[in-house]
């Protein structure tokens, strides 16, 4: 699994990267299931694996992560949770918990739950650090959320680390009624997806979480930022984005029957 990962990310034959697929699933292991689903989730053309179809134990990250893709957010939670027991000092299922907990299901406060208790294995992570700050900054704990996003900031931040925790800034300034710092802090984050191909997704989310703030702070942006979350929830293809815009929609109770 790691050699057909490797050949397909050095833009090797589509043909060898399917037989070490192939044989990679002829008795595998957990992680090469998870490996697998993840792979053939962003090329296609490699088929489709489904974790569920394989009967291992400890199949916990594979589960999640395929029911994460087909929008089934309580089961990817439930899966996320379990591998998060089998592997509690790992920061990788405690980062898709406490995700998939803070934003498709909108439940920040299981999110807080497990990300505290898994913050003391990896404190210095920077994207569960900010998913605890995003949690928090949601239930309007800015100072709680100040605390995380700064430790977040202290580390070694990849391109799409500097994505969220921008955008979870911008949320966190306008909970604390700095409406222009937060616009600045959104179109930043914003900024830098939209200039690279590999975080572009992080747009449109932006977007979302940026309407939802102007509504709820009742600036002269709100029947613009209604009517674009209206737009993401009917006409988005990213199952995630219309998701999260339908439900922002809903909670806000802005929602029209066809949402």
């Amino acid at each position: 699994m790691a050699i057909a990962s490797m050949e397909h990310e050095a833009g090797g034959s589509r043909k060898s990267v399917k037989k070490f697929l192939r044989q990679s699933l002829q008795d595998p292991t957990e992680n090469a299931i998870a490996q697998a689903e993840w792979l053939t989730s962003r090329d296609h053309n490699l088929g489709y694996v489904k974790a569920s179809s394989f009967d291992v134990v400890g199949n916990f990250e594979a589960t999640a992560r395929e029911s994460f893709f087909a929008g089934d957010w309580e089961k990817s939670l439930a899966s996320s949770i379990d591998w998060l027991g089998d592997q509690a000092f790992s920061a990788r299922p405690a980062i898709m918990t406490t995700f998939i907990a803070s934003t498709p299901l909108d439940d920040p406060e299981t999110a807080i739950k497990f990300g505290a208790e898994s913050i003391v294995a990896s404190p210095n992570d920077a994207t569960l650090l900010n998913n605890l700050a995003f949690a928090h900054a949601t239930l309007g704990q800015t100072a709680e959320a100040r605390k995380y996003l700064n430790d977040a900031l202290k580390q070694g931040l990849r391109i799409d680390e500097l994505i969220v925790l921008a955008a979870t800034e911008g949320l966190i300034s306008f909970r604390e009624g700095a409406i222009e710092r937060g616009r600045d802090l959104y179109a930043k984050a914003m900024e830098i997806a939209s200039k690279d191909k590999e975080n572009s997704r992080f747009v449109e989310m932006s977007r979302v979480y940026l309407a939802r703030e102007e509504i709820r702070a009742r600036t002269s942006e709100t029947t613009h930022a209604t009517r674009l979350l209206e737009s993401i929830a009917k006409n988005s293809n990213n199952r995630l984005a219309k998701h999260v815009a339908a439900l922002v929609l809903k909670n806000l109770g802005l929602a029209r029957s066809a949402v």
